[in-house]
C-alpha cells in the first residue's frame, strides 16, 4: 500500500471527476512519477481510481491510503467497508461549536453540475458524522473588540458522501475557514493550510 500526503488544491482523481473541472494538479501523476506502470500497473488504473481508496476535497490537504496491488486494494477496501480502517479528520470552522455537537445525522442531496455543491435534502443519501470539539479560539482584531472565533473539530465519518463534512458542518452553522463553497456569510480568511488536515488510523486485531 501507499500513504500520500496530498497538499491543499490538489485533486485525488479517478473516474469520478472533482470540483476542480480538471483544473487542478492530479495526485495520481506524483504517485505515479514514483511507481512505475511495469510493476505497479494498478496505480495507472483509472478503473480502480489509481488505487487510492477514498478522496479529500480538493481544499483540504491530509493523508491519502492507496492499494498497490489488486490484492492488496480490495483487503483495504474491506477493511474500509467494515469500518476495522478508520478515518479521522481535524477542521478548523467558524464560530463557536457547543460541545454538545458531537453527531450529525442528516441526508447529503447530489449537486448538479456545475457548481457540484452538496444541500441537505430529505431525498439525499444518509450521512452520518461523529464530531469531538477540541478547542475554541479567539482572535485579537483592531476593527472588532471581540475579534474572530473559532472551533478545531475532530471528526470521524461514518458513511463516505462527497462534501460531507463541509455540508454537515454549515448545516450545523460551522462552516469550515476559507471554505468559499460552503461558507457562511460572515467569514475569516486564513492560509489555506490551516483550513483541513487529515489522518488515518489502522485498528489492530
Amino acid at each position: 500500500m501507499v500513504i500520500v500526503h496530498k497538499p491543499a488544491d490538489w485533486e485525488v482523481d479517478g473516474l469520478v471527476t472533482g470540483e476542480g473541472g480538471g483544473n487542478h494538479a492530479p495526485l495520481s501523476a506524483f504517485v505515479q512519477s514514483l511507481l512505475p506502470r511495469s510493476k505497479y500497473p494498478l496505480v495507472w488504473d483509472v478503473r480502480h481510481n489509481y488505487g487510492f481508496l477514498h478522496r479529500l476535497d480538493v481544499p483540504s490537504s491530509g493523508l491519502v491510503l492507496g492499494g498497490t496491488s489488486l490484492e492488496g486494494y480490495y483487503w483495504l477496501r474491506l477493511q474500509l467497508d467494515s469500518q476495522r480502517l478508520q478515518r479521522e479528520y481535524f477542521v478548523l470552522c467558524q464560530g463557536l461549536a457547543p460541545p454538545s455537537l458531537f453527531e450529525v445525522v442528516a441526508r447529503v442531496d447530489v449537486a448538479p453540475e456545475p457548481t457540484q455543491r452538496r444541500s441537505i435534502n430529505d431525498s439525499g443519501k444518509l450521512a452520518r458524522s461523529l464530531l469531538s470539539i477540541l478547542a475554541h479560539i479567539q482572535t485579537s482584531s483592531s476593527q472588532h473588540s471581540m475579534g474572530q472565533t473559532m472551533t478545531i473539530v475532530s471528526i470521524h465519518i461514518l458513511t463516505g458522501r462527497r462534501h460531507q463534512i463541509r455540508v454537515h458542518l454549515r448545516h450545523r452553522g460551522h462552516s469550515s475557514v476559507t471554505d468559499a463553497r460552503y461558507t457562511c456569510r460572515e467569514v475569516l480568511l486564513l492560509p489555506r493550510q490551516m483550513q483541513g488536515l487529515s489522518a488515518l488510523q489502522l485498528l489492530q486485531g
